[in-house]
């Protein structure tokens, strides 16, 4: 991911930064000295790579900053086509380092809470999402999962007692598949379930949980 620069950082308006695999969604009035919650979106491969620039700012225009990384381009294999978020262990950790470097590059050039990192996707973005917090559950603050789908990973690799009562949010939009919400309440995630009928209603669920599940929300 190249360093990214506002094209106008006198613009006080919310905007997307681009990146190559990457986009940064800024918020509006923009502070510096304000260390402000991050959502890292994994686009998912059915997609068109553009989700999280049409969840954002309709969820907040001013609260996050928004990482909106793309599949990996990893090689087609005969049971996952060309850039999808696998769910084998080395792509696992593979994904865990293309998060790691790219919030590393943005914290380069905008303020953001190391403790305040939420993962978020939906269909195979969700489910890698989740993985990853399973894996690294100290490293974030929370799962959004939006028809989470596909195989998680081996749970052998979860880290079990750091996962009681993380936060997580799941939404079924297109699918009713109770397997995935099934499954993060096993891991002792403390799951909020929304099946909402519009993607208002959606967005606006969304806003409020994430500062719900940050300490000092009432600052923001």
């Amino acid at each position: 991911m190249p360093t990214m620069r506002q094209s106008n950082p006198e613009d006080r308006s919310a905007a997307w930064i681009e990146g190559i695999g990457t986009s940064v969604f800024v918020p509006s009035s923009y502070t510096p000295s304000y260390s402000y919650p991050v959502v890292v979106w994994l686009e998912s491969s059915s997609g068109d790579g553009q989700e999280a620039r049409d969840w954002f700012p309709r969820v907040s225009d001013r609260n996050v900053v928004v990482i909106s990384l793309q599949p990996p381009l990893v090689g087609e294999s005969e049971d996952q086509p060309l850039g999808t978020w696998r769910t084998r262990p080395d792509n696992v950790w593979e994904a865990m380092d293309y998060v790691e470097k790219s919030l590393a590059e943005v914290q380069d050039i905008l303020s953001i809470h190391p403790e305040r990192i939420f993962l978020a996707g939906r269909e195979d973005g969700a489910a890698m999402a989740a993985d990853l917090v399973c894996i690294h559950p100290h490293q974030f603050a929370g799962i959004l999962a939006i028809d989470p789908a596909g195989p998680w990973a081996d749970q052998s690799l979860a880290d079990w007692r750091a996962l009681p009562g993380k936060p997580a949010f799941h939404a079924s939009i297109s699918s009713e598949d109770p397997a995935w919400l099934a499954h993060l309440e096993r891991l002792g995630m403390s799951v909020q379930h929304v099946t909402p009928v519009s993607k208002a209603e959606l967005a606006a669920e969304i806003g409020r949980w994430i500062l719900s599940s940050i300490p000092t929300a009432a600052g923001l």
